[in-house]
């Protein structure tokens, strides 16, 4: 999977404050950003408040955005440094993954549906800088090279975070007992 890109001239027309033209940008990406904003605070609201924030800074920081560069890579990376910041801004835990919990301890559940709660509640704990790799590559499918423009990193220092990240969460797996 490979990031949307917007035609150069809806682009360049939302730059220009064309409201219908940001619209469309809003359309083309805002499923994108509420799923990684999900996926960054496991919890509805926070991730609807998130995807506000993005586009909000979108508007802000529209001029700063050089056409030369690619639309998908500058507003993904907006995006996520968005999320970032505001998942460290936020102190409570995801009610979401609680729930889970709660509803996977109060009913007979399978071994798999047990290991899988687990393993969300592992990469929701990461550190966001981990995390933000994580889900760039492995959830949203893109490669090394996208997620490295994406966040402004080259591609080894992507590999390296995915690496630490998997030991992280093989190591958390490990010791809560689910097979990594």
């Amino acid at each position: 999977m490979s990031l949307p890109e917007p035609r150069s001239e809806v682009v360049e027309r939302a730059r220009r404050g064309d409201p219908q033209a940001f619209g469309e940008i809003v359309r083309i990406y805002e499923r994108m950003v509420y799923n990684f904003a999900f996926r960054m605070s496991f919890n509805r609201e926070d991730a609807i408040d998130m995807t506000q924030e993005v586009f909000l800074r979108l508007f802000r920081n529209f001029g700063k955005f050089e056409p030369s560069r690619g639309f998908g890579a500058w507003f993904m990376r907006l995006a996520v440094n968005v999320c970032i910041n505001e998942r460290r801004g936020r102190t409570r835990r995801s009610s979401l993954v609680q729930a889970d919990s709660a509803e996977c301890e109060s009913r007979p559940a399978a071994t798999a549906e047990i290991g899988k709660d687990r393993i969300l509640r592992a990469v929701a704990d990461l550190n966001p800088s981990y995390r933000a790799v994580v889900m760039l590559r492995y959830i949203e499918d893109l490669s090394y090279g996208e997620v490295g423009r994406i966040l402004g990193l080259p591609e080894g220092t992507v590999k390296n975070r995915l690496f630490r990240a998997r030991e992280v969460l093989r190591a958390r797996l490990e010791k809560v007992g689910v097979d990594g």
